[in-house]
């Protein structure tokens, strides 16, 4: 029973466009199978390097189990109230004050748990201050949502998967963590990031495979391990339809896989060999489809 339903949440996330790691598949079905009555909630924390696909997973969960997606991304000013409380940016502009607020993110989860699915990403969550955190605390334990003193909303914690990222900017809490599942979230396997730049580009796999070692060899160079294959995709898909010369493709590949100069200049100078190979691939796969 167990490997059939891990069987079946892989494919319906293949079908979503991501490869998941057996880790998030099986904290994925014991999140969407708990039973939250006595307290506790549906929740996960997903930690590790950018571009390891945390956000990528969140959606893909969404679409996996047919649920609204709601998106939070923290950041530095990130106010412990405005996980409450939204503002209408246009209603400021137009000077209405009574427009000006809004329902804020847990509150708005609140009602749409009432008729279906919904799954949460708390994006980066490592980057707003640990006070925004702490007032998540009662919300994942009893999944009430405070709209002012005395009067609250209540959330259907079956209904709903909150997953949180973090890239380790600062170290959560320990309260965040005994509230949910801690998933290390590493690069995949170099076979499994051709695979997924190859189904999101239609390109072939051999221009793939030469241009994205061009790229990991660009960002070893400045010591980024922080690639992501949305990078890929983009230089691959660029490089491949509007390149005319190997000197262009080291122009796409300053574009999306340099991010300092010394990776800049790596292309230029000592990674002329991966440059001509990857543009030799492009070259060829081209007159293939000629």
């Amino acid at each position: 029973m167990t490997e059939s339903m891990l069987r079946a949440m892989d494919e319906r996330l293949r079908k979503s466009g991501y490869l998941p790691r057996r880790s998030d598949l099986l904290a994925l079905v014991d999140a969407l199978t708990a039973n939250t009555s006595s307290g506790g909630s549906k929740s996960m924390i997903l930690q590790g390097p950018p571009g390891t696909g945390k956000s990528a997973f969140a959606a893909a969960v969404a679409d996996a189990i047919d649920a609204s997606f709601v998106v939070y991304q923290c950041h530095s000013w990130t106010d412990a109230d405005e996980l409450f409380v939204g503002v209408d940016v246009q209603a400021a502009v137009a000077g209405d004050a009574e427009s000006v607020r809004q329902e804020g993110v847990l509150v708005k989860v609140a009602r749409m748990s009432a008729t279906g699915m919904v799954v949460l990403l708390l994006d980066e969550l490592d980057k707003a201050q640990e006070r925004a955190e702490a007032l998540l605390y009662d919300w994942l334990q009893t999944g009430r949502v405070p709209l002012r003193p005395g009067v609250h909303v209540q959330t259907n914690t079956d209904n709903v998967v909150c997953i949180i990222t973090s890239n380790d900017q600062r170290t959560l809490s320990d309260a965040l963590f005994r509230r949910a599942a801690r998933v290390m979230m590493l690069p995949l396997p170099t076979t499994q990031q051709e695979s997924l730049i190859a189904s999101r580009t239609g390109l072939p796999a051999s221009v793939v495979r030469t241009v994205w070692k061009l790229a990991r060899a660009v960002a070893n160079a400045e010591g980024n391990a922080a690639l992501s294959v949305q990078e890929g995709a983009r230089l691959a898909s660029a490089a491949y339809n509007w390149a005319e010369s190997s000197e262009d493709l080291q122009i796409f590949a300053s574009q999306w896989a340099a991010r300092t100069n010394k990776g800049r200049e790596a292309i230029h100078n000592d990674l002329k060999r991966q440059v001509n190979t990857a543009w030799a691939e492009i070259c060829r796969a081209r007159k293939d489809a000629a």
